[in-house]
């Protein structure tokens, strides 16, 4: 009798088999397709894909920390086009076709797991032959990197469970597994290992990590059966290799390792979905078999998208605006810049030429110069800004946008690969810039009326060598004349107002330098490089030395802490 379990405990990753009828009688009376949820229509799909980042005017009203977080999320929206709504289709339908003639304790089912376990005990690989071969089982979906493959592919798995439990014959489904080739290339046991320990990880109270990878001494080949065995007992329905341009990385027995990664599916008669750059091409073409299927013919068009899209009239090609257009139109809603400015045909063009159709590029280039006008209060976007934005913040990606603009499919395939670019941590970068210079400049912005002016003008003043009953005089004058405009004329205006206490100080003291610097060794000013005081200290230095007064301005000019806005923020 099945062992029945009590449906509360299991983990909420798991779903319990709801079973819906099936009009394609192929698929009538299996479990593993009942249990999955229904298939949608075209606009259904679309419906499911859209994520859209929650807007409202009011929020470019706060402050820059939270509105650049908002900025932050854009990364992750999804403006549903034609490419993503073939590729769900299609997944969709591998998904199920790939259950048929598995279905659980069918001779079919049975057959593979006597096939795997044959293999194994003969010591033999997965090397693809003639009765090992599944026409359509495995496809690639190779493209230049940013049009959003992969976060596609993980939005469109999204809605289907992961886990089914199925209570009658008490067994778990799992509808896809996920993973990345390594950038090294890996080897078969590091994609078996991946592959367990993913199963390990979904399976309630499974152990197949700790009993087959952490204390079992297998070889790559034997985990390699193990990871097969363990898909097709559990029913997987789609393997997705991610990544896979990684495998080039390797050398010398790429091709073997790819074949018998095809045919180690193809055993369990497993669809699989390989997802890379161009530059695995070579590699999905060594063998004519995967060439063949490099490209199926239902994943979409994956190419960057055209500035216009084509359309015959009375036998003339004329230019319309397409998806690129549609994909711009919706971004552009997203300014959460004080003052946000209306799309123009200059604008389209400008984002175009600094990303040439790549998604990524175009939301990475809107973002950062939002991010920008935000920290330097310009609170606009331009298409000055957009152009500088390119220039400097993503230089990195010119030679490869430039041989996309050329369509010289020479140039493009100097570039088969994009490096990755998180934009996360480039936007702390810049925030950290602009922090820096706000602290280097916070003395010389603090005027009379704030908490802070008496103090940070006594500390100036007891820096210049005044004790502290002089320092509190000296500060309390300035602050009582109210001329100074800021801490910068404070300082100034400090120091010329009392050449008197100084004479008396150095009146006191045979050695006024050395007095000034036993005062600034006490304060560590060495080591805080960008405390406003060493501008101070230098003044009082250099007065102390050549018997007349230095201005207090200079020093903070020759540290740096008074510049151009141009130059406080650098740009890589």
């Amino acid at each position: 009798m099945p062992i029945e379990m009590d449906l509360s405990l299991l983990p909420p990753h798991v779903e319990v088999a709801n079973y819906k009828p099936q009009r394609i009688k192929r698929f009538q009376g299996n479990p593993l397709i009942e249990a999955l949820p229904v298939a949608l229509d075209e606009d259904e799909i679309f419906e499911s894909l859209e994520l859209y980042p929650e807007f409202d005017s009011e929020q470019r009203e706060w402050k820059n920390f939270e509105r650049i977080q908002e900025l932050l999320g854009l990364m992750n929206v999804m403006f549903p086009m034609t490419s993503h709504i073939y590729l769900a289709t299609t997944l969709d339908a591998r998904l199920r076709a790939g259950l048929v003639g598995r279905k659980p304790q069918s001779r079919g089912h049975a057959a593979i797991f006597q096939e795997i376990y044959k293999l194994q005990r003969e010591g033999i690989t997965f090397r693809q032959t003639h009765h090992t071969v599944v026409m359509g089982s495995s496809e690639a979906l190779l493209a230049i990197p940013g049009m959003g493959k992969s976060t596609t592919i993980r939005r469109v798995m999204a809605r289907y469970p992961q886990v089914i439990y199925h209570p009658r014959a008490h067994f778990f489904q799992v509808t896809y597994l996920h993973i990345e080739m390594e950038r090294d290339g890996a080897s078969f046991k590091a994609l078996a290992v991946q592959i367990i320990t993913q199963l390990d990880s979904l399976i309630p109270d499974a152990d197949y990590y700790e009993k087959y990878v952490a204390k079992g001494r297998h070889s790559g080949k034997t985990l390699l059966h193990i990871a097969s065995r363990l898909m097709n007992e559990h029913y997987l329905g789609l393997l997705v290799v991610d990544e896979i341009q990684n495998i080039t990385n390797k050398g010398g027995d790429e091709q073997v390792m790819m074949t018998d990664l095809v045919s180690l599916c193809n055993v369990g008669k497993i669809p699989q979905l390989y997802v890379g750059t161009n530059k695995a091409s070579r590699i999905m073409k060594l063998d004519l078999r995967q060439a063949r299927r490099s490209i199926g013919p239902g994943l979409g068009d994956w190419s960057p998208l055209p500035k216009w899209e084509s359309k015959e009239e009375d036998g003339k090609l004329i230019d319309e605006p397409g998806e690129w257009h549609d994909f711009i139109d919706r971004l552009w809603t997203y300014q959460w810049v004080k003052n946000p400015v209306a799309l123009t045909p200059q604008l389209y063009d400008t984002i175009y030429d600094c990303s040439q159709g790549i998604i990524d590029l175009a939301l990475k280039l809107f973002v950062i110069a939002q991010v920008r006008a935000m920290l330097d209060q310009t609170e606009t976007l331009s298409e000055a800004l957009l152009l500088d934005v390119y220039k400097k913040d993503m230089h990195f990606v010119h030679e490869m946008v430039g041989a996309l603009a050329s369509r010289s499919p020479k140039q493009m395939a100097k570039f088969p690969d994009l490096a990755p670019f998180d934009i996360a941590d480039y936007v702390e970068r810049m925030m950290n810039r602009y922090l820096s210079r706000d602290k280097r400049n916070a003395a010389a912005s603090t005027r009379p009326g704030n908490p802070d002016f008496r103090a940070r003008l006594e500390g100036a003043a007891r820096v210049l060598g005044l004790n502290e009953k002089d320092a509190e005089a000296a500060a309390e004058e300035v602050a009582a004349e109210g001329t100074a405009k800021d801490m910068l004329e404070a300082i100034v205006q400090l120091a010329k107002n009392e050449t008197a206490p100084l004479r008396k100080a150095k009146a006191k003291s045979p050695n006024k330098v050395d007095k000034l610097e036993a005062a600034v060794s006490a304060l560590n000013l060495e080591e805080r490089p960008l405390d406003y005081r060493n501008a101070v200290v230098n003044a009082a230095k250099v007065s102390a030395q050549s018997k007349s007064t230095a201005s207090i301005l200079d020093e903070l000019i020759k540290l740096n802490m008074v510049r151009d806005i141009e130059t406080l923020v650098p740009v890589e």
